[in-house]
C-alpha cells in the first residue's frame, strides 16, 4: 500500500479520491462537485481540514459510510484511535493512529484515522 499523505496533502487526497471534489477552474477558491454552470459549493479549500477538524472529518464519516454500509469509530483513552468502513461481504477498510504520532491530541488522532481509512476505501 502507498504512503499515505499528511496534514494539507491529506486533506486534498480525500476532497478528490474520497469525496469525489475538485477545485472549480475559474472559483479556485472552492472545492466543487462538477465544472457545470449548476455546481455546488462544497467548501472552502483553504478551510475544509478533515485531518484536523472533526466538523469535515465526520462529513467524510457520513459519505463513505452512505457508499460502504457501516463504520465504527474507536479511542483508546490512553494510546490510539481507528475507524473502519466496511460493507457486507467486503473487505474493511481500517486505520489505527497512534496518540504519539499526534502529541496525545485525542481529536486529531480520530481525524487522521478517519481520513486514513476513508482514503483506504478509495486505494483498495
Amino acid at each position: 500500500m502507498n504512503k499515505l499523505p499528511v496534514d494539507a496533502e491529506l486533506d486534498v487526497a480525500v476532497a478528490e479520491k474520497v469525496m469525489g471534489w475538485h477545485v472549480h477552474h475559474r472559483n479556485t477558491a472552492h472545492w466543487c462537485d462538477s465544472d457545470e454552470l449548476d455546481y455546488k459549493v462544497r467548501g472552502w479549500v483553504e478551510d475544509w481540514s478533515p485531518s484536523t477538524d472533526i466538523a469535515d472529518a465526520w462529513e467524510v464519516v457520513l459519505f463513505v459510510s452512505d457508499k460502504t454500509g457501516w463504520y465504527d469509530l474507536w479511542r483508546s483513552a490512553k494510546t490510539k484511535a481507528s475507524a473502519t468502513f466496511g460493507a457486507c461481504g467486503s473487505r474493511e477498510a481500517m486505520a489505527v493512529v497512534s496518540l504519539d504520532e499526534t502529541d496525545g491530541d485525542r481529536t486529531k488522532a480520530q481525524c487522521l484515522a478517519i481520513c486514513q481509512a476513508a482514503l483506504r476505501t478509495v486505494e483498495e
